[in-house]
């Protein structure tokens, strides 16, 4: 309690560590309960029950209400607490691209980062940890698979179309 306590007043209340506040560390988040699944960009809610139970990669994904959801490409990769993510067939010139370029969409990183590693071979949680490196992503299976997952009578709708994860890379360098 100490330690939490020292960090708090050294830090601000807005400190990572002062997310939770009792010994056990199993008070409830204390930020919006919709957050970025980073191996499907989608967002999910995760109630402040699940604090005690929910695995450290759940309770640190970017928030769905990120300011870094409006950015667009190079103003993404140049901001603190954003990422970009991109269609992965496109970006490596494999597919056909769906949008004029590959960009997807710019995601807040996860809140705990990571900048001691490289970005190959990471997962997407481990990718979402670096500002350095953006995912990419393919349409999920869901998105083609003749099947109607959310029971609305249409199968295959936008609305049951998420992403996979696919690779892990360095941010790319944008053409001036």
């Amino acid at each position: 309690m100490r330690a939490l306590l020292i960090c708090a007043l050294a830090l601000g209340p807005l400190a990572a560590c002062g997310l939770y506040s009792d010994d056990t560390g199993c008070d409830p988040i204390q930020r919006s309960d919709q957050l970025v699944n980073p191996a499907t960009l989608a967002c999910e809610v995760h109630t402040a029950t699940e604090a005690c139970g929910a695995p450290p990669a759940d309770l640190s994904w970017g928030e769905c209400a990120s300011a870094c959801r409006a950015l667009p490409e190079a103003a993404c990769l140049t901001t603190p607490g954003c990422r970009g993510a991109y269609d992965h067939d496109c970006f490596f010139g494999v597919g056909a691209c769906a949008r004029p370029t590959p960009f997807l969409g710019c995601y807040p990183t996860d809140l705990n980062l990571d900048n001691a590693t490289g970005c190959a071979g990471l997962d997407a949680w481990s990718c979402s940890r670096h500002e350095a490196c953006v995912g990419t992503y393919r349409p999920a299976a869901a998105c083609s698979d003749g099947l109607d997952q959310n029971g609305d009578g249409v199968a295959d709708d936008p609305a049951e179309c998420t992403f996979a994860y696919a690779r892990c890379v360095p941010e790319p360098v944008l053409g001036g």
